[in-house]
């Protein structure tokens, strides 16, 4: 199905004959790996929600920018992870609506800024690294994902979707089984915008501050995420946590269980957010409430999650017991 979606989408064909995933032994080290006739995943992809469907749709639309139209070298890495992220949620948005792209965006991006913080004022926070002898594994991390679908949809907001769109196809129509550079993009999108709205194309493909967003280090200079009902209604839910003070449960923390797999990870950033306030019984409290399997597996797969229950009450176990 997702093949398919992402076909329409795209409007070139899957080339790679069956679509298959072999789910490799849980010390593979990352959740998944496009090749092109096999997808290699991560056991951990594997829930009952499918609350990590999105893994699988990424690796699938690797088929395409990654696969089909490939970076150059590792200097121009975002040229397949950032056009990756932007399928990605484009064919989640078909799956799992317009509100868990909104979701999927708040929730990443956390990981996104602490990327950016631990490369620091270096060009690994920037979309055109320079490694200068080191490996590029020493640059990996989801800037070039979360920064480059950024740029993508910027300029998407700028031109149109439908127009981006068809910017998109022509792009991977007219370099597939080739590979590709930053420079070459920004070729291919001046044609596009030209062909497509005359001078007013070309003033806006000007506007485009490219040397900030590929060169600069630092977090995206426009992210375009608007706000969501569901990332207020789970951030509302951890400050009652933090006010009840572990004597009780908020009236409506059953709702946890109904939210996305997302909106339930920004439920737990926003606790770690506010961790100073946390002790032990309001940690407690929470494991009480979400000690089912479900919810519960869900807490302690989630990072924030392992924290608030080790890593947090390690920090402050003097503290806490002398509360």
């Amino acid at each position: 199905q997702m093949v398919t979606i992402l076909e329409d989408y795209i409007g070139y064909p899957y080339v790679w004959g069956a679509y298959k995933i072999v789910v490799l032994p849980p010390s593979f080290p990352v959740g998944g790996m496009e090749n092109p006739l096999l997808t290699f995943a991560s056991p951990s992809i594997i829930v009952g929600d499918k609350s990590n469907v999105a893994v699988a749709i990424h690796e699938i639309a690797h088929s395409w920018t990654g696969n089909l139209v490939t970076n150059r070298n590792w200097n121009n890495f975002w040229v397949n992870e950032g056009f990756t992220r932007f399928l990605e949620r484009k064919g989640a948005e078909v799956f799992s609506g317009k509100e868990y792209v909104l979701l999927d965006e708040v929730a990443s991006y956390p990981e996104f800024t602490a990327a950016i913080r631990q490369f620091g004022n270096t060009t690994f926070s920037s979309l055109e690294p320079h490694f200068d002898g080191r490996s590029p594994d020493d640059a990996f991390s989801t800037i070039p994902y979360e920064k480059g679908y950024f740029l993508l949809k910027y300029i998407a907001s700028l031109v149109g979707e439908d127009h981006f769109q068809g910017i998109l196809r022509n792009w991977i129509s007219s370099n597939a089984f080739g590979t590709v550079t930053t420079s070459d993009f920004k070729s291919h999108l001046r044609r596009e915008m030209w062909q497509r709205l005359g001078f007013r194309g070309l003033q806006q493909f000007y506007s485009i501050d490219f040397k900030t967003w590929i060169q600069q280090p630092g977090e995206a200079p426009i992210t375009l995420m608007p706000g969501s009902p569901l990332v207020e209604e789970a951030k509302q839910l951890a400050r009652e946590y933090i006010k009840l003070g572990g004597e009780s449960s908020p009236e409506d923390y059953q709702k946890f269980r109904k939210l996305f797999m997302k909106a339930q990870v920004i439920f737990l950033d926003e606790l770690l957010d506010n961790k100073q306030a946390l002790t032990r019984k309001i940690v407690e409290r929470i494991e009480q409430d979400f000690s089912d399997p479900v919810s519960y597996t869900h807490l302690r797969a989630h990072e924030t999650g392992r924290n608030l229950v080790c890593r947090l009450l390690l920090e402050k176990k003097k503290k806490i017991h002398s509360q």
